[in-house]
């Protein structure tokens, strides 16, 4: 037989498992600098509620992430120049995405302290596009 007290911290539970499902938020858009589309690199989210999680910039300046809380965020924008050949002419196996020829972006903005990019997430799809003034 079911415990009565089970039962009671099943109902108490419940909401709190419900809520939390909730939370979640799937954020997408585009990452442009100048007007231009941003062709690699990375973003990355240092949401309040406490997780940091990343995102791939595709060919086309779009990129997708899930699981976010929602909340307000920290946002950081990261290109990486491709790696230069070493001095063999063989190009060293480094991680990441790289273009032949990446849109390179101020330093400022691969940093959540000196980006100035915020984002407040509140629906469970949200967009949110990125232009890179200067």
């Amino acid at each position: 037989m079911i415990s009565y007290r089970i039962v009671v911290a099943c109902c108490c539970l419940l909401p709190l498992l419900i809520g939390c499902a909730e939370s979640k938020s799937e954020l997408k858009g585009k990452v442009t600098y100048k007007g231009t589309p941003l062709n690699s690199g990375s973003i990355l989210f240092q949401c309040e509620a406490g997780p940091v999680e990343n995102a791939e910039i595709q060919g086309d300046g779009t990129y997708m992430i899930s699981g976010l809380p929602k909340g307000k965020a920290k946002v950081s924008v990261q290109v990486s120049a491709p790696p230069q050949p070493g001095p063999d002419g063989v190009i060293t196996s480094e991680p990441g995405t790289y273009e032949p020829n990446p849109v390179m972006i101020p330093q400022k903005y691969a940093s959540v302290d000196s980006s100035g990019l915020t984002v407040d997430i509140q629906e469970a799809e949200q967009t949110f596009d990125i232009e890179l003034p200067e």
